[in-house]
């Protein structure tokens, strides 16, 4: 309502459902043109308001809550204990309970509570689960992840209020299944991984671990019988036959499923571990003088095409150039094992310490880079400045063989494809 053109002034009136004695500070009223009205404390208050207003109470009603441990990480079938500590910051007792919505399968009992004014108090509680609801729950998403996180809300009544808090759950399933290395580079990688089962519970478990290799591998031993202490892991090492594959270019990647069944306690784990191949017919490829790599990915690198920024990733650190064979290569082996993306390294010249290709160092850091999924492109004048370096023109790392005449002035023309 307007009143001369202006906003008509009203009272408002406030009630107040929380006791007088919790409220021993002062109550300020903010107004739009910056005036700051402070009030003396009462249950009631009438507060005039022309456009709008800001109501500022100095004082916190609400209690304080704080969960020891912060992360909630508790073992399927397994009680879980943990703390919430209340602070009343009132004068008057608080009391209340504390309950919890949680998925089908958990469950808190809830817990009543009494603080006297101003105390702290440790209150705890136990999150339960049901082995079989729980994993019936979860069994349709065996395939993408280990264990399935989940929200519960905890609710702290006092009176006609409450306190709902959210809190992230991460459980954990008794026995935790992991395939390391889960990836391989052919001809390079050893055909050898670790199963590896960590016990999250604290008793001793006795276990039967069984492995169904993908089709087309061969996997020994097929069955391992496993005690695993406490919170402890165990290894099982697993040798492996690959299957005889073709892939179509320098970037196609295959995921063969391995399925691992883990009997213990009368339950049955199942879990389905991706396994990867990178098998590139081509494991360096050659650019002429003057190539950039995008052109080189376009051209021939991969027969599908592409573009370097969505494929490959040059690797250079912070420096604008790496100096050494070796530092490049450690830095490509690194960021190679984080990621799904393919890491390229490209040598382009080999002046100055010209012959580290020959370095027997460099070269089992090649196969290394390799045998997990690298790529390694050559610029003609690395090989065209050392005689040393040529010498690797002759081995596995370079299965195309010698990319031009050796008297060819201008280095002739350079093979750029894939098998």
């Amino acid at each position: 309502m307007q009143e001369n053109g202006k906003p008509k002034p009203r009272t408002v009136h406030l009630r107040f459902n929380v006791p007088l004695e919790n409220l021993r500070g002062s109550i300020f009223i903010l107004r739009p043109e910056g005036e700051l009205e402070r009030r003396k404390v009462a249950s009631e208050l009438d507060v005039t308001v022309r456009q709008w207003c800001v109501l500022i109470i100095t004082e916190a009603l609400e209690p304080q809550v704080k969960f020891e441990p912060m992360a909630l990480m508790p073992t399927i079938g397994e009680p879980h204990t943990f703390t919430v500590t209340l602070t009343n910051p009132n004068m008057t007792p608080l009391k209340g309970t504390i309950e919890a919505d949680a998925p089908d399968g958990w469950r808190i009992a809830p817990v009543r509570f009494r603080i006297a004014g101003g105390a702290t108090e440790c209150v705890k509680l136990t999150l339960t689960s049901d082995w079989d609801v729980v994993e019936r729950a979860v069994s349709p998403m065996y395939e993408s992840v280990q264990t399935h996180n989940f929200e519960l809300r905890l609710r702290i009544r006092y009176g006609e209020r409450f306190v709902e808090i959210p809190k992230v759950v991460r459980p954990r399933h008794p026995i935790e299944v992991d395939v390391y290395p889960d990836h391989f580079g052919i001809p390079f990688a050893k055909p050898q991984t670790e199963l590896r089962l960590t016990n999250h519970t604290n008793r001793e478990i006795a276990c039967t671990a069984e492995i169904a290799s993908p089709d087309g591998w061969g996997v020994r031993p097929k069955k391992a019988h496993v005690r695993i202490a406490p919170n402890e892991r165990r290894i099982v090492k697993l040798m492996l036959s690959f299957p005889n594959v073709k892939l179509r270019n320098l970037y196609d990647m295959r995921d063969y499923p391995m399925t691992v069944t883990v009997r213990f306690d009368g339950k049955v784990l199942r879990r389905v571990v991706k396994m990867r191949l990178h098998v590139p017919h081509v494991w360096t490829v050659y650019c002429t003088l003057g190539a950039h790599p995008k052109d080189i990915v376009r051209t021939g690198a991969t027969p599908q095409g592409g573009f370097l920024s969505q494929i490959v990733m040059t690797v250079r650190g912070r420096k604008a150039n790496y100096d050494s064979a070796r530092e490049a290569l450690m830095a490509a082996i690194e960021r190679q094992r984080i990621g799904e993306q393919r890491v390229v390294v490209w040598f382009r010249t080999g002046e100055g310490k010209c012959d580290q290709l020959a370095d027997a160092e460099v070269q089992r850091l090649m196969r290394e880079f390799i045998s997990i999924g690298g790529a390694i492109l050559f610029q003609e004048n690395v090989f065209r400045s050392s005689e040393a370096n040529r010498a690797l023109l002759r081995t596995d790392l370079c299965p195309i063989g010698e990319p031009y005449e050796p008297l060819g002035d201008s280095g002739g023309d350079w093979l750029v494809r894939c098998f």
